[in-house]
């Protein structure tokens, strides 16, 4: 059942009545989503959590070759999902969008000092890691696993694993 939505929703997007190559204002949006963002980090802290943000990877780019794109399904506008002949923004558009709120995810844990994970510089973009716009395939969670793993790591906010040599405790 699962795989036929999926094939719904992609054959939504091919059939779109227009790709838009240009994105709205996002300047509000991106001021909402940083001051939620802030509030976020400062009640996880207060309760006393480590806070760590990780930003959002996607298959979208500029030079997505077909194979990729008819991987697509997400980035329509309206009702999409449900409606067909909608408009979808292109791949190029939908990563220049994704890029900005990246961006606000490392500014927000800059201002509020604390730890932020590049997981859209760390990944390919190809169908490797993504199983659709943003999802990822089995090889593709595992990367994203040993890369939090190893920030984790690497910022004593877990422990070192044992060496290989060093029986399990």
């Amino acid at each position: 059942i699962r795989d036929r939505i999926y094939l719904e929703w992609r054959r939504r997007r091919r059939e779109a009545s227009a790709l838009r190559d240009e994105l709205p204002d996002l300047t509000s949006a991106l001021e909402e989503f940083r001051r939620n963002l802030a509030t976020c980090v400062r009640q996880a802290r207060a309760a006393g959590a480590e806070v760590v943000l990780l930003d959002q990877p996607a298959l979208w780019r500029e030079d997505l070759p077909s194979e990729l794109d008819a991987r697509l399904w997400m980035g329509g506008v309206g009702e999409y999902s449900s409606t067909d002949g909608c408009e979808y923004y292109t791949p190029g558009a939908l990563a220049r969008g994704l890029a900005r709120y990246n961006a606000a995810v490392h500014e927000v844990a800059a201002e509020q000092g604390v730890a932020s994970i590049a997981l859209a510089e760390a990944l390919p973009r190809d169908g490797t890691i993504f199983y659709d716009d943003v999802h990822f395939t089995e090889q593709g969670a595992r990367r994203v696993a040993r890369l939090v793993a190893d920030a984790l790591v690497s910022r004593r906010l877990l422990p070192s694993p044992p060496a290989a040599e060093d029986p399990p405790r």
